[in-house]
């Protein structure tokens, strides 16, 4: 399933500090579990939490720079 290793792929990303990387990753998987899935489905609350603190964690690395 492209968009769970997107969404995968973004949690490796964002863990190695690639925090745009892992957003733009994360934004596409959501887009696709979005597209196919009921909107109520565990991947997509999934998906935005990982988005979530991505975006969370690169306004925090801002806020140090």
């Amino acid at each position: 399933n492209v968009a769970r290793d997107l969404n995968n792929l973004g949690s490796v990303l964002k863990a190695l500090g690639d925090l745009q990387g892992a957003k733009d990753a994360l934004e596409r998987a959501l887009r696709i579990f979005e597209k196919f899935l009921p909107p109520d489905h565990p991947h997509i609350r999934i998906a935005r939490e990982n988005l979530k603190r991505a975006e969370e964690q690169g306004a925090e690395s801002e806020g140090q720079g």
